[in-house]
């Protein structure tokens, strides 16, 4: 399975997935979710956006400040139902790369031939076709990984929660982040 062009894991970097969890336990306490919405499946999606939870949750912040401040724009922790079906898609524009980092990892993503996006119907419900799937991705749950949303990728989850922060940048795309990686740049040289 060749995913070069869709998945990168940071494998240099650790995090404490248990220190995570607790932290994303603290915010559920005392927090409302930003939104949550209901997929065509009827199963629920449901977003923590930094806005809400802010900048007083050490773990969070010291898993951003491993990272060049130019690269993160969105922070949120994004929490999948049990048996939640997210339709093979493209991130709108504005989602240029992400960094997935599992709090409870559940299944990996599926990542698809973009020709499962058509230009007859872009906004369709698409199905998971096994013809068209390059391979699942099962995400490490010590180091984060870099992910490409600008390729057609889906979820398709068990009996378990699934629960990742997402760090995003809206202008660095997953390509040239490969490059800062290469150039010594990704990484916030303070740490």
């Amino acid at each position: 399975m060749i995913l070069d062009d869709k998945i990168l894991e940071l494998s240099d970097i650790k995090y404490d997935i248990d220190k995570l969890l607790a932290c994303y336990m603290d915010i559920k306490k005392a927090h409302t979710a930003t939104a949550t919405t209901f997929l065509a499946d009827g199963h629920a999606l449901t977003i923590y956006k930094h806005s809400v939870f802010g900048n007083e949750y050490k773990e969070i912040n010291e898993l951003m400040n491993i990272f060049n401040p130019s690269f993160i724009n969105r922070v949120a922790i994004f929490e999948h139902s049990p048996y939640a079906a997210f339709h093979p898609h493209v991130d709108e524009p504005h989602r240029a790369s992400v960094i997935m980092i599992p709090i409870i990892n559940g299944v990996g993503t599926d990542f698809y031939d973009n020709s499962i996006i058509t230009d007859e119907d872009p906004d369709a419900m698409y199905k998971h076709v096994d013809e068209l799937c390059n391979g699942t991705y099962v995400y490490s749950s010590i180091s984060p990984t870099l992910m490409n949303p600008q390729t057609a990728h889906g979820i398709r989850n068990d009996n378990n929660m699934r629960v990742m922060l997402q760090l995003t940048s809206e202008h660095i795309t997953f390509a040239e982040c490969k490059e800062m990686i290469k150039a010594g740049e990704f990484f916030n040289k303070d740490k």
